[in-house]
Formats: C-alpha cells, structure tokens, sequence
C-alpha cells in the first residue's frame, strides 16, 4: 500500500545529527570539523571554544564547505548550564574534543537519555557506564550503536589493540608491551 512504501522509505533514508563539538578549535577538533564536513549525515550547529569567538570556522579550514555558515562561540565554554540552557535543544550529539580532566562537569550537565555524548579524551575510558568505542572490535559497532555515552580509545590505544587482536583472538597473546612516541598531535594546540 501507498503508507508502507511511504514508510519504507523514511527508513532508508539515513538520519541527519545535530553536532555540538566543544573545544573545536583544538588539534582533535580541527580534524572532527573535517570529517564532520564531509559527511551528509551531520550537521555542526554548535562550535565551542574558549579562545575564539564569532570567527568563521573557515578561518582555520578555508576548504570547509557544509559548514561555511558556522562560527566558533566562546559562549558557555567555561559554564555547562549556560551551555546547556543556550544550545542543548539544538544539539543530537555532543562531542567534547577537551583536554584530559576537563570532560566532568560538562558531562554532569548534557547527559541525557536524549542526547549522545561521546568523549574524545582519557576520563573515560575506563569507566564502565561508558561505552568504550572501538568498533574494530567484534561487536563494538553494535555496542556503540545502542550507548548514550561513547568514550574514544585514543590513537595509541586504538593502533594497539587492532594491530593485536588477530593475535588474541587465535589465543597466540600471552603478553605484550607497546611503546609510542607523541609528536605535536598528542601535545593539542599548546606545547606541554
């Protein structure tokens, strides 16, 4: 009948997410906005840094072209009820490309049932209400799939465990040990 293809079709149609990033003007958050412009089943409606404020986000990527119209906002960079109260409707998901130990009150006033926060830094990826996001693992796609909180592994942690997993999953691991040395990428945008 008419209202089944009708509905049929919706469900092929592939979704379209609300992006809030916050600390878009960092190393991690430069690369995110470019991945996030290329895909059409995103859209950056909200880019929150400390430092920049009502500046194009194609001042820092010139090429960008879904997200020309967006703009860095200072707004609610240091206060996540103002955050919240400013840009929580607008918002699907919230990805917090943040130094490490920064994440926790942001995290204590986005979550929802709602909304998807998927933490790009170390504070939790070892904690068990999140959901560790590493879809190169068996059943990781599906694990992230259904969680509301989505914690990344990290660049190191990642390149490890995929380039081991063969190894553990013939039973051939015993032990291992992994050494990496960070450049810039691991340093964000300030020397440390």
């Amino acid at each position: 009948s008419e209202g089944n293809v009708e509905q049929q079709q919706q469900q092929d149609q592939p979704t379209t997410y609300r992006v809030g990033l916050l600390g878009a003007r960092g190393y991690v958050g430069r690369e995110l906005l470019q991945l996030l412009d290329m895909h059409s089943n995103f859209n950056v409606e909200v880019c929150v840094s400390r430092s920049l404020n009502d500046v194009p986000v194609t001042s820092m990527l010139p090429d960008a072209k879904n997200i020309r119209h967006v703009k860095f906002t200072s707004a609610g960079s240091d206060d996540p009820k103002k955050l919240k109260e400013l840009y929580g409707n607008q918002v699907d998901v919230w990805v917090l490309a943040m130094p490490n130990n920064v994440a926790e009150p942001f995290v204590k006033e986005l979550q929802s049932e709602s909304q998807l926060l998927i933490d790009l830094s170390a504070d939790y990826r070892f904690d068990d209400t999140w959901t560790y996001g590493l879809p190169e693992r068996q059943g990781g796609r599906d694990k992230i799939r259904g969680a509301n909180l989505v914690s990344n592994p990290g660049c190191y942690a990642t390149g490890a465990q995929v380039a081991l997993m063969p190894l553990a999953d013939s039973n051939l691991l015993q032990q291992a040990q992994v050494f990496g040395v960070s450049g810039y990428s691991g340093a964000g945008t300030s020397p440390s």
